[in-house]
């Protein structure tokens, strides 16, 4: 398994976390895309990824959750008064949501419903789901905060929020068949997450396995430019990225560029590795870096 060093795992982290700070983010042909930059950390029990979830989450002030619940997107209800608590992913907008564990039970509808709404809000930001009990009418808007808003009326609840998300999963993305998780892997960059002896020697040394950087956005509405879109495709056709994966990868190239402000070839390296081995390109991964170092030698 190629291994990423805490180095380039943190300066993925902060580059995504950093994506929230955009306001709009639109593509040289004037096509607008999502700015958030979604994680999700896949590793083997105890490789430390529950540790490095709970690191980030010390940083931001955020408590991750344990799973992925019906409240995380529609709030509760009291069904004696129809007050309602508000769903997590409004009370964290533009902020940070963590999940520790992401797992779906193929046989429980409801949470299917709700990994439908969930993916809906992670590629979109909003959703609309009518509520089967009676529940007071709540209106919240941050008009300051790019138009988002929470409004419960009607029995129905909609939603338009923002946040980054970050996971963790014992899943293997790349072998499952659940259709629920290969959509949710599409919205996400999956880092392989392996730490090595050593690492993990420093980690029960205290030594912490994310370096935190509050990175400065140069702009809030980015529109990348046409050279900027031409170095991308270029980047994506010498690495040979297969058709059902470009517009993904595309859209994590701008996402990148629209936080650094440039095109970093370092970094859109870094990213390609974890995208070819969470999508089973990991040999032809191995053989170029063994062709690198006889190049060198």
């Amino acid at each position: 398994m190629l291994n990423f060093t805490p180095q380039e795992i943190s300066l993925v982290i902060n580059i995504a976390l950093a994506t929230r700070k955009i306001r709009k983010l639109t593509t040289f042909p004037g096509k607008k895309i999502r700015c958030d930059l979604h994680i999700l950390f896949q590793g083997a029990i105890g490789s430390g990824k529950s540790t490095l979830l709970y690191e980030i989450g010390k940083h931001l002030k955020v408590m991750p959750q344990t799973s992925l619940t019906k409240a995380t997107i529609l709030g509760s209800i009291d069904k004696t008064t129809g007050t309602v608590t508000l769903p997590t992913v409004w009370r964290l907008k533009l902020s940070t949501l963590l999940i520790d564990e992401i797992h779906i039970n193929n046989s429980n509808k409801g949470m299917i419903e709700v990994m439908d709404a969930f993916l809906s809000l992670m590629e979109f930001g909003e959703y609309e789901k009518a509520i089967g009990y009676r529940c007071n009418n709540l209106i919240e808007e941050d008009d300051k905060n790019f138009g988002l808003y929470l409004k419960v009326e009607n029995n129905i609840i909609k939603c338009k929020t923002r946040f980054i998300f970050f996971g963790n999963t014992m899943y293997n993305m790349r072998d499952t068949r659940s259709t629920q998780l290969q959509a949710f892997a599409t919205r996400c960059l999956i880092i392989p997450y392996y730490p090595n002896d050593n690492e993990t020697y420093d980690a029960l040394d205290g030594k912490e396995l994310f370096h935190f950087k509050d990175l400065k956005v140069k702009k809030q509405d980015v529109k990348i430019t046409k050279k900027q879109h031409e170095q991308i495709k270029l980047f994506m056709r010498e690495k040979k990225i297969h058709g059902t994966r470009l517009r993904r990868f595309f859209g994590d190239l701008c996402r990148i560029t629209a936080v650094l402000g440039k095109i970093d070839l370092n970094v859109f390296e870094i990213v390609y590795k974890m995208l070819t081995i969470q999508l089973d390109d990991l040999e032809y991964v191995n053989k170029q870096e063994e062709s690198n170092k006889w190049k060198n030698k």
